[in-house]
């Protein structure tokens, strides 16, 4: 079994998008996508939040196990 991990947000800047970032449900369908032939066996998602309410962020993390045919 293998495990494939995500880390991100759900929202980018202008900025970043420019970048060429990701937000991770991005990041996630790409790699699906690329890889049509997995079984998923488990998916587990945490978020962490900081800041104030001036300046506040949360990351996202997705962690995908799969089998490969």
């Amino acid at each position: 079994m293998k495990v494939k991990i995500f880390e991100g947000s759900l929202h980018l800047h202008d900025m970043a998008k420019l970048r060429g970032m990701k937000t991770i449900d991005e990041k996630v369908d790409d790699f699906l996508t690329d890889h049509p032939g997995i079984e998923i066996k488990h998916i587990k998602q945490t978020s962490a939040s900081s800041g104030s309410s001036d300046s506040f962020s949360t990351v996202t993390t997705i962690s995908i196990w799969y089998e490969e045919d």
